[in-house]
């Protein structure tokens, strides 16, 4: 092989453009994992405070209803505050794809008739076509929590 025609030039040429663009490359992998671990932390830490509150705010309802409140409409309304701070703070931590269903979550379980901004606790009463108050609120509970698992 002929070296004076530059053969030689245009290797180094390329091992000199390598080195840089692969730690360039590799820094940049570094700093996605490092992010992806933050974010995975963060969010494992808001899905136990948001369960955290929702146990503590529904205690005696959920997971098992031990007694069931004769006014069920007062109980999760004096509750409501909490939960709403506690999905607020806890939608900031899902991924952007899952923050409608969540959405939704939230607002069928505060609101029979699924309105925004109002509170009804209708399906959680037994008349009309309501039969089952209890299992419609354990399932409600459980959409809700089912956004806060362990990633």
């Amino acid at each position: 092989m002929d070296h004076s025609k530059g053969g030689w030039a245009t290797v180094n040429m390329l091992d000199n453009l390598t080195s840089p663009v692969a730690t360039l490359l590799v820094g940049l992998l570094s700093l996605w994992v490092l992010l992806h671990v933050h974010r995975t932390n963060a969010l494992r830490s808001a899905a136990s405070a948001f369960r955290t509150t929702v146990f503590s705010q529904l205690e005696g309802l959920y997971p098992l209803a031990s007694v069931w409140p004769s006014d069920i409409d007062a109980f999760l309304r004096q509750r409501f505050p909490r939960l709403q701070a506690a999905v607020i703070e806890f939608r900031h931590f899902l991924p952007w794809w899952e923050r409608r269903a969540f959405d939704s979550a939230w607002l069928r379980f505060h609101n029979a008739y699924e309105r925004k901004g109002e509170q009804c606790y209708h399906h959680y009463m037994a008349f009309g076509s309501t039969t089952d108050p209890e299992g419609i609120f354990k399932r409600n509970v459980d959409v809700l929590l089912s956004f806060a698992k362990q990633p």
